[in-house]
């Protein structure tokens, strides 16, 4: 019954989502922590890539809000991890927005998650 729910539960991830969504539910708090600062260390620098080279300017700010929002939503989970809280995003939900704006920034999967651990 648990299978059938997790199953259904992570049916919106597409099979590489699913994988990383599996994989982090079997890793240790800290393991969990280390993933997601990785991942929020390697989201921000792609949104470095939005900055106008050599100025303070921004010469994409609808990708930096973009980035911006997801990096907030990927905070508030690490948060909730850190305090053990059952408060906010179910973990497949987070996975399902990391999945959805990587797509809609336009990148991909692969080169995103290549370092993490």
């Amino acid at each position: 019954m648990l299978e059938a729910t997790l199953s259904a539960e992570t049916a919106m991830l597409s099979p590489a989502w699913q994988e990383q969504l599996r994989l982090f539910r079997k890793k240790s708090q800290l393991e969990q922590l280390v993933w997601l600062s990785c991942l929020s260390h390697r989201i921000s620098l792609y949104a470095r890539g939005t900055y106008e080279p050599g100025t303070d300017e921004v010469s994409q700010p609808r990708e930096l809000r973009r980035f911006n929002e997801l990096l907030h939503r990927l905070a508030g989970f690490q948060y909730k991890v850190a305090r053990h809280s059952p408060e906010g995003m179910p973990a497949v939900l987070v996975f399902k927005l990391i999945e959805d704006e990587l797509e809609r920034l336009g990148l991909s999967h692969k080169h995103v998650l290549a370092c993490l651990p």
